[in-house]
């Protein structure tokens, strides 16, 4: 009953700002995609601005999340011979964000238990445990911690850091790893969703 109810009352809020709103702008042309079709059921997309404007580019547009034009600062350390089991010549692969509900980590888990067995150098880090929004760990992240424990990786090759990391700070520990990292199942929320991670990796330079 409460998740039913707190989905109608996002339902209703969703409907009564596309109501209020004049020009709406979004980060893609996928997540423009839906939301025309949520205009065009509120009966915003009115015909007569068909005649002059078919794309309806002066209801709703595209503007693409970007990058700072500088290169992300280097010299803090957060990782290296700050964590316990992370020494200062390992391979670093960063999960740059929250361990939302809605992300795969059960995949690379599996594949550090291979990974561990040849070259142990390589280290798996999480962040993004301690959002202050939140009260309690997401279920993917007590989830995941249990596998840690149960594969016996926890600490020896993967680490969790539960500091949570200023916005400012990001750019130390994305230019201390040398790989990034994100994967999630093919489903809706993933569908429209843009990952901000991803170009966090772009910008420091890392593979992904």
């Amino acid at each position: 009953r409460e998740k039913n109810f707190h989905f109608s009352n996002s339902v209703l809020n969703l409907s009564r700002q596309l109501a209020m709103g004049d020009f709406f702008v979004c980060p893609s042309d996928r997540s423009r995609d839906y939301y025309l079709g949520a205009l065009t059921l509120i009966g915003k997309l009115d015909p007569k601005i068909y005649l002059k404007d078919p794309e309806f580019k002066s209801i709703i547009d595209i503007v693409p999340f970007g990058m700072p034009s500088g290169r992300p600062k280097k010299g803090k350390q957060f990782f290296r011979e700050k964590l316990p089991g992370v020494k200062k010549n390992d391979f670093i692969i960063l999960w740059g964000g929250t361990l939302a509900n809605w992300y795969d980590v059960e995949t690379p888990l599996k594949a550090m238990k291979r990974i561990c067995q040849t070259h142990p150098e390589i280290k798996l880090i999480f962040t993004g445990f301690a959002n202050p929004m939140q009260t309690k760990p997401t279920e993917t992240y007590v989830r995941s911690e249990k596998l840690a424990k149960q594969w016996r990786l926890l600490d020896k090759s993967v680490f969790f850091y539960k500091d949570w990391i200023p916005y400012e700070n990001r750019q130390y520990y994305l230019t201390e790893c040398d790989a990034g990292i994100v994967t999630f199942p093919d489903h809706l929320e993933n569908r429209f969703s843009q990952r901000i991670r991803l170009l966090d990796y772009v910008w420091a330079g890392l593979p992904v």
